[in-house]
């Protein structure tokens, strides 16, 4: 676990969202189909943290109205007191947590901050009466250190050493606090200084004798320019800035084993990913040294780290975003950082099934909404054998991960069945094009009610087809009606099918290895009754209908 985390982070009135709510873990994974939102919830993070600007397209409208107020909330919980120890006893929730909103007005982009407290009954409010800290312009230290790094990013982008690019903040952070001690960087300020007392000069004194090689010439005749304006004109050398200094004067290169060094962009982008992992990790790794350090002022620093990653798998094919995923989880373990990302790969999606939790649904209709996998489920396979046997069962599933971009998702009992209604669709598909659907083997009827309910948690509209075994033993009533207790919001219908799919189809039955190439033998040449068609295939053709 992070030194100190985000728990939550909850979104009003900021473009497409209405109102969302992310329950934040350590590793965190947006998805859904293009133009959710998903980028206009990067997009509020980064508001939140000052990385991004308003404009007044952010705020939510409808055909009728346009919201004037936004606000973003953010949750804290540290992991023991000592990191709260400076924070201002009235921000203490309790169980070492804090809540702070940035609120900007559509006639006021920049945003104030204000923290919640407690009030007489122990209940959390907002106090919107004082800025948080009491101060306007609360540092970004007080909030957590964020790094983003948008979709499409040249890496020329991130490695440039001004602006917001990531090498630019490492070389703030790490050489800008070290290099004004330096006696060299001392020596260069003074002879600074001199240099401009000298170019300083004096004026001769009339207009016409002015030859303006010093400073004080050009003041002198600005001065008489702007005489209506009672206003006089002062140019000096601007003071050396440890900070600004360093990044004008740096330079990033690569040196591979020729010798030579060359610009990152001339590189391929699976070196040039590696070198953002590795700056990434430095500075995670400078601002937890910087925080064990402490703050000789002893004053509030938040030790939240996030990391904003969209679509981190641009540019990398798949054995070299499982080895950025892994550098990712590294990341989260050696240098306490929390990550956001959003991605369309179902790599990042294969290895989120560790903690199901990470994984957060976004979809649209009339705005953005973000879907979470509620306690109680994650509380709910959290026995052993259930989650062995649930998370076996998801990984083993090759299609697992176009359920979370499928309009509806077939929940079926095993991979005869799979591969059955996968034949139907497409001999069928005409009837629902273009309906993005996705075959799911649960891997037994046992487990159909548990991915319902983690459809139902994240909003993945679902039909389950399942044999209802005729009820032949306490085993099979027993699952049927566990089906069918399962049924929530995004359940759009259950499909029995009598006895078994084999008996129904008129498939003989075979040993197990040999059961779906049977079965796609048989209908391939007997056909299927067109009612038995109609009992399965309809369903689907009647969710498309809801779409249109």
């Amino acid at each position: 676990m992070c030194i100190m985390q985000i728990t939550q982070i909850q979104i009003h009135n900021f473009k497409s969202i209405k109102d969302a709510q992310i329950d934040c873990k350590n590793y965190n994974i947006l998805v859904g189909k293009n133009n959710a939102g998903k980028s206009n919830i990067l997009d509020a993070v980064l508001f939140y943290f000052d990385e991004k600007k308003l404009s007044p397209e952010a705020f939510f409208r409808t055909p009728k109205k346009t919201e004037d107020e936004l606000w973003i909330e953010v949750e804290y919980q540290a992991e023991d007191d000592s990191e709260i120890s400076d924070l201002p006893q009235k921000y203490n929730l309790g169980d070492r947590r804090f809540r702070v909103r940035r609120i900007a007005q559509i006639t006021d982009f920049k945003g104030d901050y204000y923290g919640y407290i407690l009030d007489v009954n122990g209940q959390k409010k907002l106090d919107d009466t004082t800025s948080f800290f009491g101060a306007k312009n609360v540092s970004k230290t007080k909030l957590g250190g964020i790094i983003y790094i948008p979709a499409l990013k040249d890496i020329q982008d991130e490695t440039k050493t001004q602006g917001s690019a990531t090498f630019a903040k490492m070389l703030k952070e790490i050489i800008g606090d070290s290099i004004s001690k330096k006696k060299e960087f001392i020596k260069l300020s003074e002879a600074i200084r001199l240099l401009s007392n000298s170019l300083k000069g004096t004026d001769c004194g009339t207009r016409e004798n002015r030859n303006y090689n010093c400073f004080a010439e050009v003041e002198a005749t600005l001065k008489e320019e702007l005489a209506a304006w009672s206003c006089e004109v002062s140019i000096d050398l601007e003071p050396l800035d440890p900070d600004k200094f360093s990044q004008q004067s740096a330079e990033l290169k690569l040196i591979e084993s020729d010798g030579i060094a060359m610009p990152p962009s001339s590189k391929g982008h699976g070196l040039q990913r590696a070198l953002l992992m590795s700056l990434i990790k430095l500075w995670a790794e400078n601002e937890r040294k910087k925080k064990i350090k402490g703050d000789p002022k002893k004053t509030f620093r938040s030790s939240v780290q996030i990391l904003v990653f969209e679509e981190p798998e641009i540019f990398l094919h798949p054995p070299q975003q499982k080895m950025l995923f892994k550098d990712l989880k590294t990341l989260i373990s050696d240098s306490n950082i929390q990550i956001l990302v959003s991605s369309h790969s179902p790599v990042f999606l294969d290895e989120a099934n560790n903690d199901l939790g990470s994984i957060h649904t976004v979809i649209k209709s009339d705005n953005t909404k973000i879907f979470n996998v509620s306690n109680g489920f994650l509380a709910k396979i959290q026995t052993p054998d259930i989650q062995r046997k649930f998370r076996f069962q998801w990984w083993l599933n090759a299609d697992r991960n176009a359920a979370f971009f499928s309009d509806i998702v077939l929940l079926v009992e095993g991979n005869t069945e799979k591969a059955i209604l996968q034949w139907l669709i497409s001999k069928n598909y005409s009837n629902y094009y273009p309906l993005a659907i996705t075959v799911f083997d649960c891997g037994g009827k046992g487990f159909i009610p548990y991915f319902m309910e983690l459809f139902g948690d994240l909003n993945l509209k679902h039909i389950v087809i399942h044999d209802d075994d005729e009820n032949r033993s306490a085993d099979h009533i027993k699952m049927n009606a566990a089906i069918q207790s399962a049924t929530n919001t995004s359940t759009f219908q259950i499909v029995q099918v009598p006895n078994n799919i084999e008996a129904y189809l008129n498939i003989p039955r075979v040993d197990s290895f040999k059961k779906v190439g049977e079965a796609m033998w048989t209908l391939e040449i007997n056909g299927i009754d067109p009612q038995k068609e109609s009992h399965l295939i309809n369903p689907i053709i009647n969710f498309s209908k809801t779409l249109s």
